[in-house]
């Protein structure tokens, strides 16, 4: 079984897109947005510069997790948490983002790259990682979803959720969908990069931008900059 391929043609027609593939709590599609649309669905540590050979990419959490402490003392001891964490901060895990929120996954698209395509992917996982079970090493964990605890601000406001991927060059298998009928479980919709600005302005109308999506000063200071920017354009245009 191959994946869905659609082509966005108007800002406006994403919300009948979204319509036909939605997430219900912990059931249904998750959406992942890529600046990209030539990027495969591989997370970080899969990729060629962090990929590390005998699986020794994904012990890099250890050493992570060994001078994380000097910056939080508080740091989840449940192993599975922890890589959420890391993966949130940056760090070259074996899990892969995705949102339950399919304007989240947009705006992700949307917000880098504007010369770029982009993608935005719609997976409907029928395997869960039991963190309080499964290690993380474990072969069940192949191409699973892991639906985290809202252990930071971030993880909330995103909906974020996970596919594991071990080893990390692993993508994810293409069959039959747990929601829809004769239908693949994963689908992607193309959208060039002439819709991005309008994209933004609609997801911004909606409330979806840096500000809600990473609730600290870091998330502050990027769409006041965005703004600022905004303002320098229209005069310039103006000759004012």
């Amino acid at each position: 079984m191959e994946s869905r391929k659609y082509t966005l043609t108007r800002a406006d027609d994403v919300h009948s897109f979204f319509r036909a593939y939605r997430s219900h709590a912990s059931a249904g599609w998750w959406f992942r947005g890529q600046a990209n649309a030539e990027w495969p669905l591989l997370p970080k540590a899969g990729r060629p510069e962090y990929s590390l050979s005998n699986g020794r990419s994904e012990g890099r959490l250890l050493a992570w997790s060994s001078q994380a402490v000097a910056y939080d003392s508080n740091l989840p001891t449940n192993e599975w948490e922890r890589l959420a964490v890391a993966q949130h901060f940056g760090l070259a895990t074996c899990l892969l983002d995705w949102s339950q929120n399919p304007l989240v996954s947009l705006y992700f698209a949307c917000s880098e790259l504007p010369d770029a395509d982009e993608a935005v992917y719609c997976y409907d996982p029928d395997l869960f990682v039991d963190e309080q079970v499964l290690k993380l090493k474990s072969a069940e964990c192949n191409g699973a979803g892991f639906i985290p605890r809202a252990i930071s601000p971030r993880i909330l406001n995103q909906r974020a959720v996970f596919t594991v991927h071990l080893p990390t060059t692993r993508e994810i298998e293409v069959k039959q969908s747990v929601v829809l009928p004769d239908h693949p479980n994963l689908a992607m919709l193309f959208v060039p990069s002439t819709l991005k600005k309008d994209l933004l302005t609609l997801l911004n109308d909606y409330g979806i931008n840096h500000v809600t999506l990473f609730p600290d000063l870091e998330g502050l200071s990027k769409p006041i900059n965005w703004e600022t920017q905004s303002m320098v354009k229209r005069s310039q245009s103006s000759g004012a």
